[in-house]
């Protein structure tokens, strides 16, 4: 029998996927905002560019952090390691992210600073970012440590719903109701895993009228929802699905784009429009590959038996959440989905997402590499 792990080396692939959305990123990021949104271009790198040059520096930094932690130090907060603890491994991380998440997101509501009618920045960073890592993290540690069998009860369930009922209070609040879902399917993805499948049944209809009756009351998220299940899609969808059809197999070429310039948050929200627009179908599809070998990875870690079942449910979310807001963002981009919000992780612009990106891509990057060491 062929030895766990050597047919191929997913250290090395999930590298080579990541270093190739960063470079879309780069090259789209220069075209659809750098050109998109008037910055005056006199120089090769203007000043916005090399903000976002910094913000790709902050997140390394990240990455390589996560990198020297212990996995468990993010899940269980006095967990002690029998090797030589550096002054990393003595952080309580757990505490703070769970403390200071709910703070962040109370905070905000009163001190954030509004932007189009949302408060959902404070200090420069999104805590609804920040919710991801959370949620991730504390469904990790309750998975591991609850003394019921989740995988049979639903009752033992009640607790995380209980959270994350607080957590999507707390989110809608701003109003953000796109992370709110988003929480949500990461919750159901946990589900899948490691509890009943048949409460799938149960939950969903719940969540999804409770989606219903929280929508009723932000007409922007109504509209939007009502745009897709009319067919009548909002303006910005309508363009960005003619971006992709202008760019046709190859594109049109790196900053040879024009209908980006009609799409709002072209850099952002609908950065994967302009990869199809200036780089084909051919570029949507190697970048649709790139996050299926993020998902193949996620799945390598989760059948190693090197790692520990927590381990497992932390890299498992951390892999989650890359992936599901990637197939969220390109659904939005292709109609299939109402405009939400979320980004395409490690191409779009966004810093707060991106910071977010690399902490879940060092836990995942750890959790293969202790998988394949």
């Amino acid at each position: 029998m062929r030895p766990y792990g050597r047919s191929l080396n997913p250290p090395v692939l999930l590298g080579l996927a990541v270093s190739f959305l960063l470079l879309v990123g780069v090259v789209e990021y220069y075209s659809a905002a750098v050109y998109a949104t008037d910055i005056r271009v006199d120089r090769l790198f203007p000043p916005e560019f090399l903000k976002y040059g910094l913000r790709i520096l902050l997140a390394f930094a990240v990455f390589v952090f996560v990198q020297w932690v212990d996995l468990r130090r993010w899940i269980h907060p006095h967990y002690v390691s029998y090797e030589d603890e550096g002054w990393l491994q003595k952080i309580p991380y757990f505490q703070i992210v769970s403390i200071g998440t709910p703070i962040l997101l109370v905070l905000v509501l009163f001190f954030g600073k509004e932007v189009g009618g949302a408060r959902r920045w404070i200090f420069g960073f999104q805590p609804a970012e920040l919710a991801k890592v959370f949620w991730v993290m504390y469904l990790s540690r309750y998975i591991s440590e609850s003394d019921e069998d989740l995988t049979r009860s639903l009752v033992g369930w009640v607790p995380a719903l209980a959270v994350l009922g607080l957590l999507s209070f707390l989110i809608a609040l701003e109003p953000n109701i796109s992370t709110v879902v988003f929480l949500w399917f990461v919750f159901f993805a946990y589900m899948v895993l490691a509890g009943p499948l048949w409460s799938l049944a149960v939950l969903a209809p719940l969540a999804l009228g409770g989606f219903v009756l929280v929508i009723r009351h932000f007409p922007h998220a109504a509209r939007r929802v009502e745009s897709l299940l009319s067919g009548d899609l909002p303006e910005q969808v309508q363009m960005a699905l003619a971006a992709i059809h202008e760019g046709g197999l190859l594109g049109k070429g790196p900053g040879r784009g024009l209908l980006k310039f009609e799409i709002p948050q072209a850099h952002n929200d609908f950065i994967f429009a302009v990869i199809g627009e200036e780089m084909g179908m051919v570029g949507m599809t190697l970048v649709l590959l790139a996050f299926l070998v993020i998902l193949w990875a996620t799945r390598e870690a989760l059948r190693s038996p090197r790692l520990y079942d927590d381990e497992k449910l932390l890299v498992y979310g951390a892999g989650m959440v890359l992936v599901l807001q990637a197939f969220v963002h390109i659904g939005v981009n292709l109609g299939l989905l109402p405009p939400t919000g979320q980004v395409l992780p490690f191409i779009s612009r966004g810093g707060s997402n991106l910071v977010v990106s690399a902490w879940c891509l060092g836990i995942l990057w750890k959790g293969v590499a202790e998988s394949h060491s």
